[in-house]
């Protein structure tokens, strides 16, 4: 019986001492986090907070995650961030120019965090590029049963 080896992870385009904060207007005298910080980015302090929204919603939480996950969290929220990242442009993405808000992006790593959550629990394979459309389907049908399906089309006009 052999053993299976874990698979290398992949080189991300962004370096690990780069600050994920680039193309946001940041706090005098704040350091941002780097790209390698793998458990959390604080960003309360960094960036200047509207005092209705809530600190939480700017930090972006990937320590649960296994690695090729935190990397995926990490490399999507850095695409929000900075939008127009040299090294985003060398891969010819077309993203619109401006960058996402903090908790915007907080969101969007919780949704990964999510998925990742179902996929563990259903033992799906360990990355998510190695689910199968049936696997996806069912965590769309178990998502639509619970209230977070698409919303309905438009048909005001």
């Amino acid at each position: 019986m052999t053993s299976r080896l874990p698979l290398a992870l992949p080189v991300s385009v962004f370096r690990d001492d780069e600050p994920v904060i680039q193309s946001h207007p940041v706090l005098e005298g704040a350091c941002p986090p780097l790209f390698g910080n793998t458990g959390y980015w604080d960003l309360n302090g960094i960036l200047r907070r509207a005092p209705n929204l809530a600190a939480a919603g700017f930090r972006m939480i990937s320590r649960e995650l296994d690695r090729q996950w935190n990397l995926l969290a990490r490399e999507m929220a850095m695409i929000r961030f900075d939008p127009r990242h040299l090294a985003e442009l060398a891969r010819e993405l077309h993203l619109p120019p401006d960058p996402v808000a903090p908790n915007t992006v907080s969101q969007r790593i919780g949704h990964l965090r999510d998925l990742h959550t179902y996929g563990v629990s259903r033992q799906f394979p360990p990355w998510v590029g190695d689910w199968s459309d049936d696997e996806f389907k069912t965590d769309i049908e178990y998502r639509c049963q619970h209230g977070e399906g698409p919303a309905p089309p438009d048909t005001s006009t």
